[in-house]
């Protein structure tokens, strides 16, 4: 029985708070990860320089669609095995340290990446994906063993809070770099600072967190060894998964309403970039919410705490922003001058020859020496393959996932009439399925996602030029490169483009031949103008495919934004703090953890029809505010709730299902929003249907009993505590 004592049973009040303090550590250490490598600097440094050497950007983009991909499967079949071998062994810690140290070798080894060197970064970074997801199953399955059951509300929210920092910072440091050593340099130094920063971070929790005691080792004898026992495990569990029903139910919502969470998070960047708000806003945007989400976290992990005399305060507070935020921010956008909160402008329109804003093909193109058309079905054939592969994959991963879902559904049937026969008959043709079934929908996903091919003209002589005449500022090209390219040279109204002294050139040369390459050329003043592309090298070949002219520049007053944001926050803290106990009190004191989820959920909800019809930069500042009050509360009470209605001494293997059913819904969102926006032709009605996942993902999570979950819960832990004593 003493084996089996809670690891917080026992301890000082001191030692407690130094186990919490190493126990949420982790979370600065690893959120590094999830900022600069998941986030914000690889996937752009894949596309740009690891992928340099693709036929296009679009097939950089599958191939880094497809590496995510395989990361997250390995780690959704791997979670529930490990997690349950670390419940028998006793081996939580050692699993999380292997994992660790296989995510921080994985991520080091990323700045040895060049250009061209694509399969190794997917390499890399598939290691490390797989090591950051895989400790992750072990950190989170440390939370009962290292919180009280009253405090895991506050201590995942701590956590989550500590991780924005600890990943806002370096991702600030690491954009420095970029920007002052260099992109390509300050890329490859910010991968290693991820690695160093994690792994040494780490060191607190493997110091001051103990091993907690394992759920039984008597599992191992006689099953055939440690390997069966697992299995024997995870088929008892399957078993009776009626009587985890609270459980499981939570699960099903988890992944539903995750699935819409984890699709904004992944969205915003690319959505934002489409309604043409600047890279500098939208970076900006992502610190915002690292930092700001820090306060709204233990905010949200404290409205549950019933020993918390302020919860009234805090839910006022939480409720205020949910409706104050969308209010301002959408009469504020529309009602402030355009140039303070970057409302569109009007669009450039064609004026006699010179073409407006939109996008036109070579035809608009006036060429002058000698020039060749490279039809269609060759730039097709050079960036399609993926699309295609994956084009004839879907239907037969589909067929195949039909297939095992219906041997699974005999098996099943001819189960209940034969108890005896091996579980394993109905699960393995059910996850054999569920793999199929989510390759079907990676293999449409990268089908949806493929770019239109388009003609492109190349020139073939010293006096080719390319001219378009366009009203306008911004323009751009979308051209080849490849090793017989070299530079070319850019005129605008009949002399050469100069920027800070130095004439603007495109550098079209690569390794190997690539389509789909975009350039941005800024003429300085809005108005008409002609601009011609000319090699810089007599031998040099100029490749042309489409041309864009890009909508006004938008222009917005950031100091005023943020004003009025701590304006509306400074406001909210008063009434909450003067008003909040009087009409919250009753609404508090009812507030379990459910619903504090359910109250960000719904958030979320409003965030989802808000981003439909979004306009404006103020607005998108708003909207990234209202980000940052539910996503680290919402994510940090979804563990602690799972933890709740878990069994403590089964938590590596019950956290591996949790993390199936977290990189599930890292799957099923993206190829949902990919096909509306294939459907509608825009993001937004895409942005709008995020709406459902977050409406059904709370009616569902409003059935889960509570109560009844952690009763179950606890009535587990006795049975194998007495399993023990017996033993």
């Amino acid at each position: 029985m003493a084996a089996l004592t809670p690891a917080y049973e026992g301890i000082s009040d001191d030692e407690y708070k130094r186990r919490i303090r190493a126990w949420t550590l982790y979370d600065w250490a690893n959120s590094a990860f999830a900022t600069t490598i998941l986030a914000a600097v690889l996937p752009a440094y894949y596309s740009s320089v690891a992928g340099a050497t693709l036929p296009s950007a679009a097939v950089a983009t599958a191939y880094w669609t497809t590496t995510l991909s395989i990361s997250l499967l390995i780690v959704a079949f791997l979670s529930p095995i490990l997690g349950t071998i670390a419940d028998i062994m006793r081996g939580k810690k050692k699993f999380l340290a292997i994992f660790v140290g296989m995510g921080v070798v994985g991520t080091g080894l990323l700045v040895l990446i060049t250009t061209g060197d694509w399969l190794l970064a997917s390499i890399f970074f598939i290691l490390g994906r797989v090591g950051f997801a895989g400790a992750n199953v072990f950190y989170d399955a440390l939370l009962p063993h290292v919180a009280r059951p009253e405090d895991q509300d506050r201590v995942s929210t701590r956590g989550y809070a500590i991780g924005y920092l600890g990943g806002g910072l370096l991702l600030a440091v690491n954009v420095a770099m970029i920007l002052f050593i260099g992109s390509e340099l300050g890329a490859r130094l910010s991968f290693l600072s991820v690695a160093i920063w994690w792994a040494v971070f780490s060191i607190p929790l493997f110091r001051r967190v103990p091993e907690p005691p394992a759920a039984s080792e008597r599992h191992i004898k006689g099953t055939g060894g440690l390997i069966a026992a697992s299995f024997k495990r995870l088929g008892t569990t399957f078993k009776n998964l009626r009587k985890y029903r609270q459980l499981f139910r939570y699960l099903i919502a988890f992944l539903i309403y995750n699935d819409g969470i984890g699709t904004i998070i992944s969205v915003a960047v690319i959505y934002g970039t489409e309604l043409g708000f600047q890279t500098t806003d939208l970076i900006l945007a992502i610190l915002l919410v690292q930092f700001v989400g820090i306060p709204f976290s233990l905010i949200f992990g404290r409205i549950p705490s019933r020993d918390d005399a302020n919860r009234a305060i805090y839910l006022a507070f939480i409720v205020f922003n949910i409706i104050a935020l969308p209010l301002v921010g959408a009469i504020g956008a529309r009602t402030l001058p355009a140039d303070m909160t970057g409302a569109p402008p009007a669009p450039y329109e064609t004026v006699g020859a010179a073409v407006g804003e939109g996008t036109y093909g070579v035809d608009t193109l006036q060429l002058a020496g000698t020039w060749t058309e490279i039809p269609e079905q060759t730039v097709a054939d050079a960036i399609l393959a993926p699309a295609r592969a994956a084009g004839a994959t879907a239907p037969i991963a589909l067929a195949v996932a039909v297939v095992a879902f219906v041997i699974a559904w005999i098996y099943g049937r001819r189960r209940r009439s034969r108890p005896e026969s091996s579980l394993w008959s109905v699960l393995t043709p059910a996850v054999l399925g569920i793999a199929a079934l989510l390759i079907a929908g990676l293999a449409e996903l990268l089908v949806l996602t493929a770019p239109d091919p388009t003609p492109y003209v190349t020139s073939s002589g010293p006096d080719a030029a390319a001219t378009i005449e366009f009203n306008g500022q911004q323009i751009e090209i979308i051209h080849s490169t490849g090793p017989d390219h070299g530079s070319w040279n850019i005129s605008v109204d009949g002399a050469p483009l100069v920027e800070d002294g130095e004439p603007v050139t495109i550098d079209a040369d690569s390794p190997t031949l690539r389509y789909g390459v975009p350039d941005t050329i800024d003429v300085g003043e809005a108005g008409i103008h002609t601009i011609t592309i000319t090699p810089a090298d007599p031998d040099g070949v100029v490749s042309i495919g489409e041309v864009k002219v890009l909508p006004p520049l938008r222009t917005s007053n950031l100091g005023v934004i943020l004003g009025l944001i701590l304006v509306v926050e400074v406001i909210g803290l008063a009434l909450s703090a003067l008003f909040g106990k009087s009409l919250f009190a009753r609404f508090a004191d009812a507030m379990t953890t459910k619903r504090a989820i359910i109250l960000a959920l719904t958030a979320y909800a409003v965030i989802s029809v808000w981003g439909f019809f979004l306009e404006a930069v103020f607005e998108f500042w708003f909207l990234a505010w209202m980000v940052a009050v539910v996503q680290g509360g919402s994510q940090a009470l979804s563990r602690s709730l799972y933890a709740q209605m878990s069994p403590s001494y089964e938590s590596g293997e019950f956290f591996g299902f949790f993390s199936v059913m977290s990189k599930f819904s890292s799957i099923i969102g993206p190829v949902v929003f990919a096909g509306a926006v294939a459907i509608f032709g825009s993001s937004r009605p895409a942005v709008l249907s995020l709406v459902l996942f977050f409406v059904v993902g709370i009616a569902i999570l409003a059935t889960v009993d509570e109560q009844e979950g952690r009763r179950v819960a606890v009535e587990a832990d006795r049975a194998i505590e007495r399993g023990a004593e017996e033993a």
